[in-house]
């Protein structure tokens, strides 16, 4: 399959209505871990449009990478405060679409809230535009966050206004252990009701080392259940500011983890971009099953000490009740996908969404937990009707089908 690589947005438009004319499907999103099988790339459309600094906004081509663009901040102390996978080859439109976000959920939100404006091309061919370059915009429907999490269904993102921070002075990892889960669920209760907000508040698992005969069994998981403590599971927690203040809340961690019986302080260090937990989902993402799921926040400890029994390893993102998860590496895939059944499974209502990122298809588990049929399928069978009436967009998934 040729792929596509537009210099300007007209000659996208005009690609889109002859594909529309053609019958030919459109595919520019691949899953996690999944490089082939584009129709479509953006990687021309790489160029800073717009940077009034001081007003703290820019507005860039959606082609460009996250750390491209974060290499333009630098240049005036700046940066985009949203960790994604692969920011050396992630783009904006797919951060855009894909709604990648990590760590820094906690403290500073998602690409939604720092998203002012936009310009895309839907199905139709058409060019429009949404929100705007100031912070506060409040005419209409703010259309630029319907694309957010469209998974490119909708439109292609060509360009974006950004609101961009100051880069912090300082910001201070602790990562935190106890010997028990019950005695990570209380401190993770403890350091959420601390009086500040932190930017990163995770809860880690470390990966298997083992990926040869499938443990998948239930004595195997059995045996790993009945292993001592947490098994590899942390609590982490940064927190940013002058270095007075970091100072001062850092002793707040480090009493009330003292105050804890059973618990530890493991380290404290400045955060850097190595500190990053998509790190460790993104090797050997490729013959995994990678996931996003869905639970209340306080449910989040017991996730990850659940999926740590399957072998799954991951981060969950306990501000949000988001997890992160990846299946033990496996050349047959159906011994990861059979893993991972077992353990939704055994999640059952915990899970409030199920979102598969690596394309695999998991049986018995429907990507959203609502079921068809309902109000919000029937709004997302509309707004796709009025946007892609020729069912042009779709993933990489579904055009192998």
């Amino acid at each position: 399959m040729s792929c596509f690589r537009p210099t300007s947005q007209q000659q996208l438009s005009e690609w889109i209505v002859e594909s529309a004319d053609s019958d030919r499907k459109i595919h520019w999103l691949t899953p996690l871990g999944q490089e082939a099988g584009r129709s479509l790339e953006l990687t021309r459309f790489d160029q800073v449009i717009d940077y009034p600094y001081r007003d703290m906004t820019i507005t860039v081509e959606t082609g460009m990478t996250v750390s491209r663009l974060q290499e333009v901040l630098k240049e005036h102390q700046q940066w985009l405060p949203v960790n994604v996978p692969r920011p050396d080859q992630t783009t904006l439109a797919e951060v855009i679409c894909q709604n990648w976000f990590g760590s820094f959920a906690a403290g500073y939100g998602t690409i939604r809230d720092w998203l002012l404006g936009v310009s895309a091309i839907d199905g139709r061919g058409r060019i429009f535009h949404a929100g705007g370059r100031v912070v506060k915009n409040v005419a209409g429907y703010d259309l630029c966050k319907l694309l957010v999490g469209s998974r490119g269904e909708l439109a292609i993102p060509v360009s974006a206004t950004l609101q961009v921070k100051p880069q912090p002075q300082q910001i201070l990892a602790h990562r935190m252990a106890s010997k028990t889960v019950e005695g990570l669920r209380k401190l993770w209760q403890a350091v959420r009701d601390l009086p500040f907000n932190p930017v990163v508040f995770d809860v880690i698992s470390a990966g298997e080392d083992s990926a040869g005969e499938d443990s998948a069994g239930k004595d195997s998981v059995a045996e790993s259940s009945a292993g001592a403590g947490t098994n590899g599971l942390r609590l982490s927690c940064a927190i940013e500011g002058t270095a007075d203040t970091v100072q001062r809340l850092s002793d707040e961690i480090r009493q009330t983890v003292e105050k804890l019986a059973e618990t530890e302080l493991l380290e404290v260090l400045p955060w850097d971009s190595q500190a990053d937990p998509w790190i460790a989902i993104e090797q050997g993402c490729s013959q995994s099953v990678v996931m996003r799921i869905g639970s209340l926040p306080s449910q989040t400890v017991d996730v990850l000490a659940k999926a740590k029994k399957y072998r799954l390893s991951g981060f969950g993102l306990s501000s949000r009740g988001v997890s992160v998860l990846k299946s033990f590496p496996a050349t047959e895939s159906a011994k990861a996908i059979g893993q991972v059944q077992r353990f939704l499974e055994d999640l059952s209502c915990s899970a409030t969404n199920i979102q598969c990122l690596s394309g695999h298809e998991i049986p018995g588990f429907s990507c959203c937990s609502s079921g068809k049929g309902t109000s919000s399928e029937r709004l997302a069978g509309k707004l796709k009707a009025e946007f892609d009436p020729h069912q042009l967009f779709g993933t990489v998934t579904e055009m192998a089908k």
